[in-house]
């Protein structure tokens, strides 16, 4: 079971398609276009080039001709403008600068990085009508703000909550389905914990897809280190910091001030908890509960 889904991922798992084949198909689409766009850009380059190397051998040419090319060529001299000092070539011919100054220079073409969609032009999946289906879905629905995240990363229990409340009778097997009737080894709450988080679950606010994302990884780190979400060791705290920024120092920075920041919109929203935190909320870096 995984925190978090992108949506061509949720939308291939919701019809039984495989993510990998998905995603790969749209890469070879794209290195395709990225390798035939990059083959025209240089055949345009070399035409442009040959053109101005056409044009510069003709002017040499007439050089040639009248001043013997280079040699003959009149010294650069310096006149006096009402701001400056300007070089002028008193070329007999008119020419501003001189044949080698306007020598044509191959251009370079740099080849593009191939960069990764989030999500597949409509269409280009023709031949899996229900996978273009689902993922129109899932993209409106991020659009519109009724799924929180963004279309490279959804919570699998924000997926869940969005899927049974527009499709009870289309839950797929991916996702939880209900408490009562998830596999036993594929949430890491047990029964007290998942008690606690239905409560939190029907306050907690709406974040932005930036919290979406940190909040994705700070669970995958917690399972990682195998962790109950709810009942982390106080010790244990530092260590998922310290890894949630070696996996993204982009989301994450050292700063354990800001870290805390993070940590405390997690807990608030029932994503983790550390164990004990009724004891020990100030050195947690939590808020303490209030006393019933």
């Amino acid at each position: 079971m995984k925190y978090a889904y992108s949506a061509v991922e949720a939308a291939a798992l919701w019809v039984g398609a495989d993510p990998a084949a998905i995603r790969g198909r749209m890469e070879a689409t794209d290195l395709a276009r990225l390798e035939s766009d990059h083959a025209e850009a240089v055949a345009c380059a070399a035409r442009r080039d040959a053109d101005e190397s056409a044009a510069h051998l003709s002017r040499w040419n007439y050089c040639d001709f009248q001043c013997h090319k280079e040699p003959m060529c009149p010294d650069w001299q310096q006149v006096q403008t009402e701001d400056d000092i300007r070089l002028v070539l008193n070329c007999p011919q008119g020419f501003r600068v001189k044949p080698a100054d306007e020598a044509v220079r191959p251009t370079v073409v740099v080849k593009p990085k191939l960069s990764a969609r989030a999500l597949p032009v409509p269409g280009e999946f023709a031949d899996l009508p229900r996978f273009e289906e689902r993922i129109a879905w899932l993209n409106q629905a991020i659009s519109t703000g009724d799924l929180p995240g963004t279309a490279e990363a959804v919570l699998a229990r924000d997926l869940r909550e969005w899927m049974q409340s527009n499709f009870p009778g289309d839950a797929p097997g991916f996702l939880w389905r209900a408490t009562e009737d998830r596999p036993a080894t594929s949430s890491p709450y047990d029964d007290e914990e998942l008690s606690s988080i239905t409560a939190l679950d029907i306050a907690r606010p709406k974040r932005g897809p930036k919290r979406t994302k940190q909040f994705a990884i700070i669970l995958e780190v917690v399972k990682e280190l195998q962790y109950k979400p709810l009942r982390i060791p106080l010790s244990g705290k530092g260590e998922i910091h310290r890894r949630c920024v070696a996996k993204d120092a982009h989301l994450f920075t050292p700063v354990q001030e800001t870290f805390n920041g993070i940590w405390q919109e997690a807990v608030d929203d029932g994503h983790v908890r550390v164990e004990g935190h009724e004891r020990y909320g100030a050195g947690s870096g939590e808020k303490k509960s209030p006393p019933p």
